[in-house]
């Protein structure tokens, strides 16, 4: 998410990196958008709709970037508006908004992850009973109104208060007035990381705990599965962790060098277009990295595409013939392994960390299975 765009006469290389880095946070959000609309396998779980939630907040700011000209051009705003707010003050506030929604649906989304942990150590089967098992659906409507209400009262009031404008460098940017202002906004962004971290390592300590008291219920090769599931979560998460250090370092060190009185060094038009190249491309980075942990899903939206382009041919020449492309397209995307042995909780590797999130299917299975007293 990049809340400082170059908006005043700024040169044709800033405005070509802000827009190029921008389009590219802009299509790793689609992929994540494409994935949940298009694949009823993504949409079934809701670390990928939260995830869908955090991509939709990082594509809304993207669009004053990608779609709008630097202010010096955007003549016409005072007599559309000539008591109103400067189209820098509205940019800067959409800007902020935007990236205040995806920064706090990362921390939705660590909460759903460590809300699913038990704190303390009980058997697989355990997590697997109604009178322990965490129904998240109830909870995310109270993540929507959090990660949307929130930011609207936290960033409207700095925008009812007049803090958004040009910044205070050389850089004529779309931010807070004062980078001070801007350091002290960022407070979010650091408790986010933090809590995604402190998320990391309470997952890792319990399903580390949950293999290791289950060795004997599941057979070696689900437990083996498992073991490797978690050796490979540290570098995932990262991955995404860097998502976040990457895109957001340069505007942060910026803002802090204007602070402290050492705007002049030599090296400032240099990190002037490091944020221009680099602090939009936080969606961009998470679509990269979403793709490459979730490559079932990722397949999974390319299989919903065809099932819909074949049925939507098929539906002009007969509506039998459609009805059974799509139950064919339906079947195809069933989960392929009904037939085989599949463990009790389910590693999904998703956002930020992985979540252990059981299969209601075989919860079904496992309650038919057993003998009724």
């Amino acid at each position: 998410m990049h809340e400082d765009m170059a908006s005043g006469d700024g040169t044709v290389e800033s405005n070509v990196l802000l827009m190029s880095s921008s389009s590219l946070s802009a299509a790793g959000d689609l992929l994540i958008l494409s994935t949940f609309a298009l694949s009823h396998e993504a949409r079934r779980l809701l670390t990928v709709r939260l995830i869908a939630s955090f991509a939709f907040a990082d594509l809304l700011g993207q669009f004053p970037i990608v779609g709008s000209f630097p202010i010096g051009n955007m003549n016409d705003w005072g007599e559309l508006w000539p008591h109103g707010p400067t189209f820098c003050e509205v940019q800067g506030f959409g800007n902020w908004y935007a990236a205040y929604a995806s920064w706090l649906w990362t921390v939705a989304y660590a909460h759903a992850v460590s809300s699913a942990m038990p704190f303390r150590r009980v058997p697989l089967e355990g997590w697997c009973s109604e009178a322990v098992r965490c129904n998240f659906s109830n909870r995310e409507a109270n993540y929507h109104i959090l990660c949307w209400g929130l930011p609207l009262i936290v960033i409207g009031s700095a925008f009812a208060a007049g803090l958004f404008g040009r910044g205070d460098n050389d850089a004529e940017i779309c931010t807070f007035r004062q980078s001070k202002w801007a350091l002290g906004f960022y407070t979010l962004l650091w408790f986010a990381i933090g809590y995604n971290c402190w998320v990391y390592v309470h997952v890792l300590r319990i399903a580390s705990r949950a293999v290791d008291a289950t060795s004997e219920v599941l057979d070696p090769a689900t437990a083996l599965a498992l073991a490797r599931r978690l050796d490979a979560l540290g570098g995932r998460f990262m991955l995404y962790l860097l998502t976040f250090i990457v895109s957001q370092s340069p505007c942060v060190l910026r803002h802090l060098l204007v602070v402290i009185g050492q705007e002049d060094v030599d090296w400032m038009s240099g990190l002037d277009n490091a944020c221009d190249a680099i602090c939009p491309l936080h969606g961009f980075l998470n679509g990269l990295v979403y793709g490459m942990s979730n490559s079932m899903l990722v397949g999974a939206l390319w299989r919903g595409i065809a099932c819909r382009c074949w049925t939507d041919r098929l539906s002009m020449r007969s509506s039998r013939t459609a009805s059974r492309a799509a139950q064919r397209c339906t079947t195809t995307q069933q989960p392929q392994s009904q037939g085989q042995v599949q463990p009790l909780v389910n590693l999904v590797v998703v956002e930020r960390v992985d979540i252990l999130e059981t299969d209601e299917r075989v919860q079904a299975e496992q309650h038919a299975r057993e003998p009724s007293s």
